[in-house]
């Protein structure tokens, strides 16, 4: 019970893996997992490299407060503005200058108007970036990732004292100005292109492999099914073949007095006409030499029966008229192997089978056959 459940489910498997959508929703499975993890890479990757720029603009930022501690015998807060109106700015760039009240400076001199009454809580007014302008240290550049007015930026800043006032200074980068540089940006998408090739590969080359294997599996259980087929077919062939050569009479030699159940059964059947010969021997190996040929050459029709305290052989030819078994028989004869007796019955009115067998043979077959 337990051989055939495990069959079955052998079977199941078999015919699960034989089926295509399996495989293709496999490979767009491991396809898309793929793509999913490329991405994941890529947002990391580019991740880092804001990382990189971070750190590098605080650098920057350093570099400013350095100039701003080297003026420090400055009484006017403009030294500040003016250290930082110096430096480069951009629609991707800003730098932003408080105290503890209000914003002082946005990006440049001509902007800070603009800003006039604002506090530092009001221009960051997003969670990302106060909470940035609050975790700021005292002398020590920081920089984090926030948000103003929807656009991401890069944000690095400082707080330091300045005659008797603290201050915050901030330099903030959009990503995208970094991002979007044509040689990363060709890159990234060289690196896309690529890996969408890679995957479409992978997915048409699965694809077509599970399509072969499914069609050689396949064939496969075919092959298998016409080969149990065959095998049994062969079985039975071979049974069939077995059963008839046993009752063959080329491939047996009876003993004489088994001859009665022979006749019994010829009698019941009405096998008529039925002859008898007796052929008498020399030697051994003329009865071998004989047998054997009688083997290929005599027909299925003539049994054997061997008497060999006599050196005699007695055939007995079923349906064979006299004429027609002496002729079947006397060319396989041989001078140490003789036909010395025919005996032909050929109606139910004749004598019997064992009369024509002791008439052939002589009286002491009568012994022989009542044994």
């Amino acid at each position: 019970m337990s051989n055939k459940k495990g069959k079955n489910k052998k079977k199941k498997r078999i015919n699960i893996f034989q089926r295509m959508t399996l495989w293709v929703v496999f490979a767009f499975l491991v396809a898309g997992g793929g793509a999913l993890f490329a991405w994941f890479q890529l947002e990391e990757y580019e991740s880092g490299v804001a990382e990189i720029y971070a750190v590098q603009q605080d650098s920057h930022v350093q570099l400013v407060l350095d100039q701003i501690n080297l003026n420090r015998g400055q009484k006017d807060e403009s030294v500040i503005t003016d250290i930082i109106g110096t430096l480069d700015s951009s629609n991707n760039k800003y730098w932003t200058l408080s105290d503890e009240v209000a914003m002082v400076f946005v990006k440049d001199v001509t902007e800070t108007n603009r800003y006039k009454g604002f506090t530092a809580e009001t221009y960051f007014g997003s969670d990302s970036a106060r909470r940035f302008l609050d975790g700021l240290s005292m002398n020590r550049v920081t920089h984090s990732m926030i948000v103003l007015g929807g656009r991401d930026y890069i944000a690095s800043g400082v707080r330091f004292p300045y005659q008797d006032r603290e201050y915050e200074i901030c330099l903030l980068t959009n990503p995208d100005a970094v991002l979007d540089h044509n040689a990363y940006l060709g890159a990234r998408i060289n690196l896309s292109v690529m890996i969408g090739v890679v995957l479409c590969v992978f997915l048409i080359t699965v694809v077509a492999l599970a399509g072969c294997y499914v069609k050689k599996l396949r064939q496969l259980e075919e092959e298998k099914q016409n080969t149990e087929v065959l095998s049994r077919m062969v079985e039975k062939l071979n049974n069939e073949l077995s059963m008839d050569s046993l009752f063959d009479a080329r491939l047996a030699v009876f003993r004489l007095d088994q001859a009665k159940v022979l006749f019994a059964k010829l009698e019941e059947r009405e096998r008529l006409p039925v002859t008898l010969m007796l052929l008498e021997y020399d030697s051994e190996a003329a009865a071998a030499l004989f047998l054997e040929d009688a083997y290929l050459q005599l027909d299925r029709r003539i049994f054997r029966f061997r008497d060999r305290k006599k050196k005699r052989l007695v055939l007995v030819g079923v349906g064979c008229d006299d004429r027609e078994a002496v002729k079947a028989v006397e060319w396989l004869l041989c001078r140490k192997l003789r036909l010395t007796a025919v005996e032909c019955i050929d109606s139910r009115d004749a004598i019997s089978l064992e009369e024509a067998l002791e008439k052939l043979c002589g009286k002491e077959t009568e012994a022989v056959l009542t044994d």
